[in-house]
């Protein structure tokens, strides 16, 4: 599977054929997942957690800064916030699972962030969680 992902991403293939091998990735891990127990899911995320993200960070920052903000401004949301979103439903736009209802607001759950309190944010891009907790938040320092 290695080869063939490898291959994949130095060929320049047409998306509908990308999306399709996705697609069947993400649904044959789905069906793994789904006959996992308790066990063998704790085991899985033990497994996963010592796997790289996404390259290292100088790598990933060196590429965003050689496009136009022009770019982040038409295929992101209204925070340029491009580490990750959540999708409530179908029916959720881009700025709902990016800020409103889920993204940011679990972050800030997670942590337990609340008014009032002094935050210290760092590593978010292009501060995406710090504009969002300032609106949501104006008691914060």
């Amino acid at each position: 599977m290695s080869a063939i992902i490898g291959t994949a991403e130095r060929v320049p293939l047409p998306d509908v054929v990308i999306r399709a091998a996705i697609q069947r990735l993400c649904s044959r891990m789905a069906a793994r997942l789904s006959a996992l127990g308790a066990a063998d899911d704790a085991a899985l995320a033990g497994r996963m957690i010592l796997r790289p993200i996404a390259g290292d960070a100088d790598a990933v920052n060196a590429g965003r800064d050689e496009v136009p903000a022009s770019f982040f401004a038409e295929v992101l949301g209204p925070n340029r916030k491009y580490s990750s979103c959540f999708y409530k439903s179908d029916a959720t736009t881009l700025r709902e699972a990016e800020e409103e209802e889920e993204a940011l607001r679990q972050t800030v759950e997670h942590a337990a962030l609340a008014d009032g309190q002094t935050i210290l944010e760092l590593g978010c891009g292009w501060g995406s969680l710090s504009l969002w907790m300032a609106r949501q938040f104006p008691h914060v320092r």
